[in-house]
């Protein structure tokens, strides 16, 4: 286990490091999902990549939000968690910030008042890893290796009877997807939200931004010119629609995948 980590105030918290990116390129989102829209401003000039970088990041930091999981690969150190008696009788159950996991590095106990850290065997760990669950669920002949408690338990703090204590467990692990390795239905949904926000644009610039019909005159010859370009069909309503009808279904699905169903209060 690494040294503990503290912030300015000398306070102990956790450090998040990002290993990799799973950002679609801006090719992917062109090719794939834009096809057919004029990608041009009224003068005839494309897009700059900007615009779509930007759009496939702010989809990503919406999916993590939406979804609460990690799309990048990322290294969580000292994630802190607390002791309660019922989740330690469950084989010291803990839920996990991020997921999902790709890897536990460690799991430690500190007790006060000196801190003492207790590292626990890395083969008592049992991981699920698509929803962050953690157990430690001990091996035979390795018993011997950590700190008994009173009546044969493994963390001494039950004989203390304690029932909470706050922050005792830190967990370092490796979570999000690994890089390259991001699920087709999650880079989907990313791919329907950036196209979304792109077509937002390009639909208002049909004819001009906010500009639903135009009309022209020269020397007694007119003309009238009408596009779907209004507030609640931005020229690409229809694909607008059933991106959003997708992203829903696809959002409930996810989230059930990884977390199961979740209990609401009414």
């Amino acid at each position: 286990m690494a040294d503990p980590i503290f912030d300015d105030n000398g306070i102990l918290t956790t450090r998040i490091t990002k290993e990799g990116s799973n950002a679609p390129s801006m090719c992917h989102l062109v090719k794939d999902y834009l096809f057919g829209v004029d990608l041009t401003d009224d003068d005839g000039v494309p897009y700059p990549d900007s615009m779509f970088e930007t759009a496939i990041g702010l989809a990503i930091d919406r999916m993590q939000t939406e979804l609460n999981m990690s799309i990048h690969p990322i290294k969580v150190e000292q994630e802190l968690h607390d002791y309660y008696i019922n989740d330690y009788v469950d084989f010291a159950y803990i839920d996990v910030f991020e997921y999902p996991v790709r890897s536990v590095i460690s799991v430690s106990a500190a007790y006060p008042p000196s801190q003492e850290i207790l590292n626990f065997p890395q083969d008592w760990v049992r991981l699920n890893a698509s929803r962050g669950q953690i157990q430690l669920v001990p091996t035979e002949g390795s018993l011997s290796t950590i700190i008994i408690g009173r009546g044969g338990t493994y963390l001494p703090l039950v004989w203390q009877g304690l029932g909470y204590l706050p922050q005792l467990f830190r967990v370092d692990y490796q979570a999000g997807f690994a890089k390259g390795k991001l699920p087709k239905d999650i880079e989907h949904l990313i791919m329907m939200h950036a196209g979304i926000h792109i077509l937002n644009t390009a639909g208002d610039l049909i004819q001009g931004a906010g500009i639903a019909s135009r009309s022209e005159s020269l020397d007694g010859f007119s003309r009238s010119i009408s596009t779907t370009s209004s507030a609640t069909n931005a020229g690409y309503g229809a694909r607008i629609l059933e991106w959003n009808k997708e992203i829903k279904e696809y959002t409930k699905r996810i989230k059930q995948f990884y977390r199961g169903i979740q209990m609401e209060a009414l």
